[in-house]
């Protein structure tokens, strides 16, 4: 058996920009600024090592609590008035997998409220999800991979991971998968550790054959 694990911000939907503006508001009302450049680092990040180790932030466990519930407050009001879009071929290589009988997770980085949010408006029947806040380590660390494998039942070995961010790409090569990434957030120079880095998911609308070959290649 083989199957798929999906990130979701900047895989399968567009949402950089979103949690750009997100943040930014954030940082304003803790009297900082944030700009595009600084934030992008921390694109698939959970949210309290984002606040720790990349904005230098120092609060307690609960004032970290606080400001990141904050944080996805704002993104969920901005994604309930403006909608989402997926990215390119995202769409047809769910339903191109779904087609070899294939089961697929998502396996992300936000919070179970943003993943749910997300899930009703892309409307696909995932086979299971996967949210940081069940593992002790986000990514890069494969923890939330090899979650996502567990519920899946199927061994990494046979999982490619649908990634766009260096910290998903370093998680699904630490857990013995297989990883293509789109180029999106980040160019293809920063997600060198893929096995493959796509402009489109529609570059992998591949017959089952040339799937299976790829996913036991070795890495």
């Amino acid at each position: 058996m083989f199957g798929a694990v999906w990130d979701l911000d900047g895989t399968l939907v567009d949402t950089e920009m979103l949690h750009y503006g997100a943040w930014r508001v954030l940082m304003r009302e803790h009297g900082r600024d944030l700009t595009h450049a600084q934030f992008l680092p921390t694109f698939g990040l959970r949210n309290d090592d984002t606040l720790r180790d990349h904005f230098g932030f120092s609060d307690d466990d609960a004032g970290i609590a606080r400001m990141s519930e904050r944080k996805e407050v704002l993104f969920r009001t901005v994604l309930e008035r403006e909608g989402i879009q997926m990215m390119s071929g995202a769409r047809e290589l769910v339903e191109h997998l779904f087609g070899f009988g294939w089961p697929q997770a998502i396996a992300s980085s936000a919070p179970p409220e943003n993943i749910a949010a997300l899930r009703r408006l892309i409307s696909f029947p995932f086979d299971t999800v996967v949210s940081s806040q069940e593992v002790l380590r986000g990514k890069p660390a494969p923890d939330i991979v090899l979650r996502a494998a567990e519920r899946l039942d199927v061994p990494p070995s046979h999982l490619a991971v649908l990634e766009d961010a260096p910290a998903g790409v370093a998680a699904g090569k630490a857990a013995g998968c297989h990883v293509i990434a789109i180029e999106g957030s980040f160019p293809a120079a920063r997600l060198a550790e893929a096995d493959l880095v796509v402009q489109s998911f529609d570059e992998v609308l591949w017959p089952r054959e040339r799937w299976e070959a790829f996913i036991t290649s070795e890495c």
